[in-house]
């Protein structure tokens, strides 16, 4: 027995020392391997005679490449500017005969590949600013095959210009470009493609999440750009978004219909409270103007109207006709004023002017009430005996019936202003939303 725990004790040490041996000698292999290939690829651009400046194929065949955008998500919409950010991933492949070589084994490096060799000269033709990531070192990454493939990856924030249309502003659509070109090499030097694949075939979204807006689609093109200085292959990604409603419906519509409803109250307000009926009219107005402005504030200055726009007048003609409303009711005297001033003589007592008639025997010992102002502007009544009864004209309110029959245009106004708002809303949402769910 003491001999069978002998050997297997052997066996299994020697099981273990060889396992070790094998790893370590894995290990060293690929230590060796990776040292070969970083020297292959030293030697290729320092001592192979390596022009960084020269294309692959100078003077040949042009250079196919490959691009790929992975998006992380998109930034601010700055409608004034008419511009949106991204965060990308952009990524190119292309293929480089002077890298090729035989050792069995992928160079992978983080680094900035246009200090090292020669990279296309790629920028994005419509953005206003480009930003490379450097956090903590370059967001950079290398790869080259032996057969000579090479893969260049970059994280870039990019605020792109996109001409935008606010005819429907803000039920509106934006279709908006990413244009790809090559900065120096025409057609004869550099061709590019989207890169076709099962992620986003070409583009991919990692997030679609927009504050204001929703992404419908995203489209691609190619092709190629001509101007004086020659023809450039170009790629394209076109990205449609869609604006979301909701938050101009509590911050815009319905503060603006409110108001509407706010400057209909004084329909039911006497028209001989002339300083109630004014201000409530003069501050609907301002407010509404404010109002405007407020939305406009962050728009650009366009030569056409916007849905909104359209609106904002017509809510603001309405609030503007309940003031002309209130000058037409003060211009128009009731027909129980009018008979009443008929069996009237003017006189004056005290600066003010008063109707005197002449009352029957009978009522000569009638107690009078006689309304007049004094110089404060307040009412003060008396009671007096008298053969003869006055009524003071210097008091307005004392023309006017309480129960408001005279008021036939506050009437009128009541059910007209109303009835008429609401067919223009009615209108008006039937005819944006079907263009809007059109789109």
């Amino acid at each position: 027995m003491k001999n069978i725990a002998t050997v297997l004790c052997c066996l299994l040490a020697s099981i273990a020392f060889v396992d070790c041996s094998n790893v370590e000698l894995g290990y060293t292999e690929r230590m060796q391997k990776a040292k070969n290939l970083s020297r292959v690829i030293n030697y290729i651009i320092k001592d192979s005679g390596y022009d960084i400046m020269a294309r692959p194929n100078d003077g040949g065949e042009p250079v196919d490449v490959t691009v790929e955008l992975k998006i992380v998500s998109f930034g601010e919409f700055l409608e004034a500017r008419m511009e949106y950010s991204m965060d990308i991933y952009f990524r190119q492949w292309w293929v480089d005969p002077r890298f090729k070589h035989n050792v069995d084994r992928t160079f992978n490096i983080a680094g900035d590949a246009t200090k090292l060799f020669w990279t296309p000269d790629t920028y994005f033709v419509n953005a206003k600013l480009s930003v490379y990531h450097f956090i903590t070192r370059e967001n950079m990454r290398i790869m080259i095959w032996p057969d000579g493939r090479i893969y260049f990856s970059t994280r870039i924030t990019l605020t792109v210009q996109c001409s935008m249309d606010f005819r429907l502003y803000p039920m509106d659509t934006q279709r908006c470009p990413l244009v790809i070109e090559s900065y120096a090499h025409t057609v004869e030097d550099i061709r590019y493609e989207w890169k076709s694949g099962k992620k986003g075939d070409g583009i991919e979204v990692v997030s679609e999440r927009i504050a204001q807006f929703e992404l419908l689609e995203v489209k691609k093109d190619s092709g190629a750009q001509s101007n004086s200085k020659g023809s450039f292959s170009s790629v394209k990604a076109w990205f449609s978004f869609k604006r979301r409603t909701t938050y101009f419906f509590y911050q815009s519509f319905m503060p603006t219909i409110f108001l509407v409803i706010i400057s209909w109250c004084q329909f039911w307000i006497s028209a001989e409270a002339v300083p109630a009926r004014v201000s409530l009219s003069v501050t609907t107005v301002l407010a509404i103007l404010f109002l405007s402005s407020t939305i406009n504030e962050n728009m650009p200055k366009v030569s056409y109207m916007k849905a909104i726009d359209y609106f904002l007048s017509v809510s603001f003609l309405f609030i503007f006709c309940t003031l002309l409303e209130y000058v037409i009711v003060l211009n128009t005297e009731p027909s129980n004023r009018r008979k009443e001033k008929k069996d009237t003589d003017d006189g004056h007592m005290n600066g003010h002017a008063f109707r005197e008639r002449r009352g029957d025997q009978d009522l000569e010992n009638m107690n009078v009430v006689i309304t007049i102002m004094d110089r404060n502007g307040t009412n003060c009544t008396e009671r007096h005996k008298h053969g003869k009864h006055f009524v003071a004209e210097g008091d307005t309110r004392t023309l006017y019936n309480s129960d408001g029959s005279y008021h036939r245009v506050d009437k009128w106004s009541r059910v007209c202003f109303p009835l008429t708002y609401a067919l223009f809303l009615i209108g008006y949402w039937l005819y944006y939303s079907y263009v809007y769910n059109a789109l």
